[in-house]
């Protein structure tokens, strides 16, 4: 369950740009494809410097100087001689969908290889002004080529490799053939957002969508669920007390989104990313800790009682709005980038409105889950308490402590996170 928290944390790299470079050799040439995925609370201002004139769009002058600029950070070489890299694409999304954390940048670069290349060597030196992450992935060219040993340096910007002979042998396994499709301009809210609604009936299934896909997300490893299981389990809640917590994590996510979404917008290059989502997380971290700790202080005073049993009817302690209301709002104050990049992006379009609905039906569903696991647990309750009763007392006894504890290590987890995101 550990796991499962420390994920909500880093799940979405919101705060960095993400470098992805595709090396296709063949016998003839080598093909480098980057592709650059800014975060959504670094994409204003990345968006910002690209627009050199600032009118708010991008046009062919804009793009071809930072594609040049990207070029000339790039560098190859075979058997250790530079190769000549010529841009031969680049593909730009719209300046308002690059702004919202939706879109991603695509230059292609090509380098004719001499005859009898043993090697090939590339690397990235790109700097796109913040926190970048490179990744580098070797395809399968046409007609393939044998492939010997990759080799990678310098944190990853650097990549080495061993071109083998023509021997006729397949190219050697691990090797895509292909980089994934590029994903459409945005998830697919953004695209949504930026078509015009038709009637009423297109508003309405446009938020059902947006409630559908908010569930979905919730799936998706993070999003307090290990928190609330162990929650409602020690504590013995009552229906009411999921719902709550629904109704906590909605308004929370929601009020989030709209708060940070307007001081990116507002603040500009004067909001630093590395340091807002490392202070989110701490601030869950320490909501989450803290609480924990009372709750694991609280039932290690029940189990040393001398009159401690489980005959009286009820548990170990009523559930507290105050405690609801502290695990609601740790699960919900972390925004999901994808309702931060509709938010961004409906401000862009002079959208707002649409998209604040569309980010309460996202926060609807990403809490509906929520509520049903939390349901489903305290449904399940009352069969556990049955299988109690035969079980040893020490077991009666322990299990809330354990509960406690869980929520204990995961706030101080979530909070470690967030100090080191913060240090490095």
């Amino acid at each position: 369950m550990t796991v499962l928290l420390a994920a909500q944390a880093q799940a979405h790299p919101s705060d960095e740009i993400i470098q992805q470079a595709y090396l296709t050799p063949t016998s003839d040439g080598v093909t480098i494809q980057l592709d650059l995925t800014p975060g959504v609370l670094v994409a204003p201002r990345f968006s910002a410097e690209l627009d050199i004139n600032g009118d708010g769009r991008l046009d062919a002058g804009e793009v071809d100087t930072h594609a040049a600029a990207v070029r000339s950070a790039l560098h190859a070489k075979a058997d250790d001689k530079p190769l000549t890299l010529t841009l031969t694409d680049r593909r730009y999304p719209p300046l308002e969908l690059l702004r919202a954390g939706g879109g991603v940048i695509t230059v292609v670069l090509t380098a004719p290889l001499p005859a009898g290349a043993g090697t090939v060597t590339f690397t990235d030196n790109y700097e796109p002004g913040t926190t970048s992450t490179v990744q580098m992935s070797v395809l399968t060219g046409i007609p393939p080529l044998d492939l010997g040993p990759i080799t990678r340096a310098d944190s990853g910007r650097t990549i080495g490799i061993v071109l083998r002979p023509d021997t006729g042998a397949a190219t050697r396994g691990g090797i895509d053939t292909a980089p994934p499709s590029a994903p459409p301009s945005g998830s697919s809210m953004l695209e949504a957002l930026r078509r015009p609604l038709t009637s009423p009936w297109a508003l309405l299934a446009l938020l059902g969508a947006c409630t559908l896909l908010g569930a979905l997300h919730a799936l998706t490893p993070g999003h307090g669920k290990a928190l609330l299981a162990a929650y409602l389990v020690g504590e013995q809640s009552q229906p009411k007390h999921a719902i709550a917590l629904g109704v906590v994590i909605t308004f929370t996510h929601t009020a989030t989104v709209l708060a940070l979404g307007g001081a990116v917008l507002l603040l500009g290059g004067r909001i630093l990313p590395s340091f807002v989502v490392p202070v989110l997380t701490i601030v869950s971290g320490a909501l989450v800790l803290g609480l924990g700790t009372r709750l694991l202080l609280t039932r290690w005073r029940d189990a040393r009682s001398p009159g401690h049993h489980h005959g009286h009817g009820h548990g170990h302690g009523a559930t507290s709005l105050r405690e609801l209301a502290t695990m609601g709002v740790s699960a919900g104050m972390i925004p999901c980038p994808e309702a931060l990049s509709v938010m961004l992006l409906a401000i862009g379009l002079n959208r707002t409105a649409l998209g604040i609905l569309m980010i309460v039906a996202f926060s609807i569903g990403l809490a509906a889950v929520l509520v049903g696991l939390g349901l489903v647990l305290v449904a399940g309750a009352p069969a556990a308490a049955r299988l109690t009763r035969t079980r040893p007392h020490w077991m009666t006894v322990r299990v809330p402590l354990i509960s406690a504890f869980v929520v204990t290590v995961l706030g101080g987890t979530i909070t470690v996170i967030g100090l080191t995101s913060l240090a490095g």
